[in-house]
C-alpha cells in the first residue's frame, strides 16, 4: 500500500476508532462510575494521573523515534537506524528501571501524603493500582520503539486497526468483569493484558516489514548527533510534562484538598477533551512524516502553512460541532448521562474546552516547531503559562471549588496558545495572518448564530429524556452543517466532498 493510501486509509480508521472510544465512553463511563462509586472511581482516575507522570518519558521518546527514524531513512544511512534503534532501546531499558524505583518511592510515599483525605481501604487500593499500572508503563517502555519505526513508515493501518481492536475487546472484558462483580484492580489488570498483546503485535509487525533492526555500529552517529537527538528528546519531554500539569494535576491539587469524591465531578468534566483531542490530533500525526520531510527538503514557509490551513479546517468543523453542542446541551447531557449532582462538570467543560479549541485547531503547528528545531522555546513559553495555570488554579479552588481548578487550566492554555503563535510568527515559520483568516473569520459568525438556535430549540423543548435529546441533537447538526456548507467552505472543498459522495454511490 502507497504512503498515500496508508495516509488516506488511516485518517478514515482513525475517525472510526475516536467514534467507537466516544461511544464505548458514553455507554461504559457510567457503568463503571456505577460499579465502582464516586470514591473508588476517584481513587482509580488519581492513580492514573500519578502514572501519568512516569509515562512522559515514553510519550517524548516515541516522537523522537518518528522524526530520527525518517532523517536517517532519507539519507540512506542504514547504519544510522540500527544504532538509532539500539540506542532507543538501551535509553528504553534505562528509564524502565527508574520507572520502577519511582512506582515504588510512591508507593511507599502514598500513606503518608494521602492520610488526611483518603480512608485506610482507599490508600491500600491506591497501592495495588499503582504497582499494576507501573508495570503496565514499563511494558510500553519496551515496545516504544516500534510504534515510532511503523509511523516514521506510515502504517497508519495497521496501528489504527490494533488500536479499534484493543478498544473494543478491552472493554467488553472491563465490562463482563463489572457485571461479575469486578472492582478498580481488575479494570487496570485487563488494561495490562491488552496493552501487552497490542504492544507485542506491533514488534511482530515490524520484523516482518523488516524494519527496526538494531546494531551497535561504532561512530555511526557523529557527537553532533548525539547532541542534537538529547536537546529533541528534552524539549519534546519538556512539552509532555506541560500537557501532564495542564491535565492530571488538577486531580492531585483536589485530591489533597478536598478528597477523592470530588475527584469524579472533576474528572467528568475534564474527560472530554480527551476526546477532541485524539480528533485534532489524528490527522496531524498522520500527516507528521509529511511535514517533517517538507522542513527538511526546505519547501518553504508557503506550503507548509498551506498544509497546515488544510488540515485546520478540517479541525475546526469537528472540533466546533462538539463545542457548540456541549454549550446548548451540555447540562442536559450529564444528567441523562451520570444522573444529578454534576452540574460543576458543565462548567468545568466550557472553562477548558473553549480556551483548549485554539490548541487543537491547528495543532500541526508542534509539527512545524518540531521540525525547525523550535520545541525547546515553545515549551519554555508553554512552562511560564503552565506556572500560570497552577497559581490560577490554587487560587480559585479556594472560592470556586473544583471549577475554580479548572478555571486555572483554561486560562494557562490561552495565555499558552498566544505566546507560541507569536513565536511562529516571529521565527517566520508559517504566515499567522492567513492561518487565522482562513479558519476563524467565516467560521466564528456561524458559530454565535448556531448556538443562539440552539437555546432557542432548548428553551421551547426542553431536552429531558433521551428521544428529545437525541432529535434535537439531529436538528442542531444538520443546522450545523448546512451553514458550514453555504458559508465556510469553499468551492474547492465542496467539489472534494461531492467527489468522496460520488465515488462512494458507485461503490
Amino acid at each position: 500500500m502507497t504512503a498515500a493510501s496508508e495516509r488516506k486509509y488511516g485518517a478514515v480508521l482513525s475517525y472510526i476508532s475516536i467514534l467507537i472510544n466516544l461511544a464505548i465512553g458514553l455507554i461504559v463511563t457510567p457503568i463503571i462510575l456505577k460499579s465502582l462509586g464516586d470514591s473508588e472511581y476517584g481513587v482509580y482516575t488519581l492513580i492514573a494521573s500519578l502514572c501519568a507522570y512516569l509515562n512522559i518519558i515514553e510519550q517524548g521518546l516515541a516522537d523522537t523515534v518518528v522524526k530520527y527514524y525518517i532523517k536517517f531513512k532519507l539519507e540512506k544511512r542504514e547504519d544510522k537506524k540500527e544504532h538509532f534503534c539500539w540506542l532507543v532501546i538501551l535509553i528504553n531499558t534505562g528509564l524502565s528501571v527508574l520507572t520502577l524505583l519511582a512506582g515504588l518511592v510512591l508507593y511507599l510515599m502514598i500513606p503518608s501524603i494521602y492520610a488526611s483525605t483518603m480512608t485506610v481501604s482507599e490508600i491500600a487500593l491506591s497501592q495495588k493500582l499503582l504497582i499494576l499500572m507501573v508495570i503496565n508503563l514499563i511494558v510500553s517502555f519496551m515496545f516504544n520503539l516500534y510504534q515510532g519505526i511503523l509511523t516514521a513508515n506510515e502504517k497508519f493501518v495497521f496501528l489504527r486497526v490494533s488500536d479499534i481492536a484493543n478498544q473494543v475487546l478491552s472493554n467488553i472484558a472491563i465490562v463482563l468483569v463489572l457485571i461479575i462483580g469486578g472492582r478498580a484492580f481488575s479494570l487496570v489488570l485487563i488494561t495490562l493484558i491488552f496493552n501487552t498483546v497490542v504492544s507485542v503485535s506491533k514488534f511482530v509487525c515490524c520484523k516482518l516489514q523488516k524494519e527496526g533492526h538494531c546494531g551497535k555500529h561504532k561512530g555511526a552517529l557523529e557527537k553532533s548527533v548525539y547532541l542534537e537527538l538529547l536537546k529533541y528528546l528534552l524539549a519534546v519531554l519538556f512539552a509532555v510534562v506541560i500537557e501532564q500539569v495542564y491535565w492530571k494535576l488538577g486531580n492531585i491539587i483536589i485530591s489533597l484538598a478536598i478528597g477523592t469524591a470530588a475527584i469524579t465531578i472533576y474528572s467528568i468534566g475534564m474527560s472530554f477533551h480527551k476526546y477532541l483531542m485524539r480528533f485534532a490530533t489524528t490527522i496531524s500525526k498522520i500527516m507528521s512524516p509529511k511535514v517533517f520531510k517538507e522542513v527538511l527538503r526546505n519547501d518553504g514557509a508557503q506550503a507548509v502553512t498551506d498544509e497546515w490551513i488544510k488540515l485546520s479546517r478540517i479541525q475546526a468543523i469537528g472540533i466546533y460541532l462538539a463545542i457548540s453542542g456541549l454549550i446548548v446541551f451540555g447540562r442536559e447531557f450529564l444528567t441523562l448521562w451520570v444522573g444529578k449532582g454534576y452540574t460543576e462538570s458543565y462548567w468545568i467543560i466550557l472553562v477548558t474546552l473553549i480556551p483548549y479549541s485554539f490548541e487543537l485547531v491547528g495543532n500541526l503547528r508542534n509539527i512545524i516547531l518540531q521540525a525547525h528545531n523550535l520545541y525547546m522555546k515553545r515549551n519554555i513559553l508553554m512552562l511560564g503559562a503552565a506556572l500560570i495555570c497552577i497559581g490560577v488554579a490554587i487560587v480559585c479552588l479556594q472560592f470556586w471549588g473544583v471549577v475554580g481548578v479548572a478555571l486555572g487550566t483554561g486560562v494557562g492554555v490561552l495565555i499558552g496558545n498566544i505566546a507560541v503563535t507569536w513565536l511562529l510568527k516571529r521565527k517566520k515559520c508559517c504566515y499567522i495572518g492567513q492561518f487565522y483568516k482562513s479558519v476563524y473569520l467565516k467560521l466564528v459568525p456561524i458559530l454565535l448564530v448556531i448556538i443562539a438556535l440552539g437555546f432557542v430549540l432548548c428553551y421551547f423543548i426542553p431536552p429531558i429524556t433521551w428521544l428529545i435529546f437525541i432529535l434535537e441533537a439531529v436538528a442542531f447538526i444538520g443546522m450545523y452543517f448546512i451553514a458550514i456548507w453555504f458559508f465556510f467552505l469553499t468551492r474547492k472543498e465542496k467539489k472534494l466532498v461531492a467527489g468522496l459522495l460520488k465515488r462512494k454511490n458507485k461503490n
